[in-house]
């Protein structure tokens, strides 16, 4: 259908990779973000932040819509299997969390303990998973996996069932289940800045009969629009194209002719 003439020259072992992250990316309806939690080593950095030096980052370094300080609601549902499921009373915490971009990646952290953890942001879905080697309940039976979703009141929220167990009594079939839902609320927000819009241009090459071509990360990065040039040598000719799935770690993208 279409031929490209480009000068750029990707890895083999790269390009390969590319695609089968497209790939893979295709089969799945929700994108995740990892947020990796850590404990050895990381708790000197959690508290090198603090609120007042977080506010005066934020006046030069504009921030993404997740990034503030947060307070914590923790609430926890016991279910018999039998009526009314019964909710606790609420824990609320100061507002002791903040998260903040670091350069490839957000930190997330509490000012006054060890809570320390990083969140790879990848494009998709407000979903997210929590993989940690913390007990983050605080108990023994705790998977090491756990969710996170960002609802429609822009909060972060963290839900696990900590204990599951059927049953049966007098012939009937019943579950006893204990869930806790933590709920990271922003109470400070930082202004976000409204970027200029910019453009930029740079060259890939086609791997595909159906208009997939490799190029740069960097290229694409925040493109509203992207258009391609030099089919066939025709570099007076422009087609509009899309980005299929993008790696800003190893600075590779593919987009596909649109038209």
């Amino acid at each position: 259908m279409y031929q490209y003439a480009y000068t750029i020259v990707v890895l083999h072992t790269m390009k390969i990779n590319l695609l089968k992250k497209y790939k893979h990316n295709r089969m799945k309806k929700n994108i995740v973000i990892i947020l990796t939690f850590f404990t050895l080593g990381l708790s000197a950095q959690s508290t090198s932040w603090n609120k007042a030096k977080l506010k005066e980052h934020w006046k030069t370094h504009s921030p993404d819509k997740i990034e503030g300080i947060y307070i914590k609601t923790r609430k926890f549902v016991q279910y018999n299997g039998f009526g009314q499921p019964k909710t606790y009373p609420n824990f609320v915490s100061d507002a002791d969390f903040f998260i903040v971009n670091d350069g490839n990646e957000y930190v997330m952290a509490s000012f006054s303990d060890d809570f320390y953890g990083t969140i790879r942001k990848t494009v998709g879905s407000n979903k997210y998973f929590l993989t940690t080697n913390l007990k983050y309940w605080g108990l023994e039976s705790e998977r090491k996996s756990l969710s996170m979703y960002l609802n429609s009141s822009n909060e972060l929220v963290l839900e696990d069932v900590i204990y599951e167990k059927n049953l049966r009594a007098s012939g009937v079939n019943y579950t006893n289940k204990a869930v806790f839902n933590d709920t990271y609320s922003m109470v400070y927000q930082p202004k976000i800045f409204e970027k200029p819009k910019t453009k930029s241009s740079g060259t890939g090459f086609s791997i595909s009969s159906t208009g997939i071509i490799v190029t740069n990360y960097h290229v694409i990065e925040n493109a509203t629009n992207i258009t391609v040039r030099g089919i066939n040598s025709e570099f007076n000719k422009t087609y509009k194209a899309k980005v299929l799935v993008s790696d800003k770690n190893n600075d590779l993208a593919l987009i596909q002719i649109d038209d």
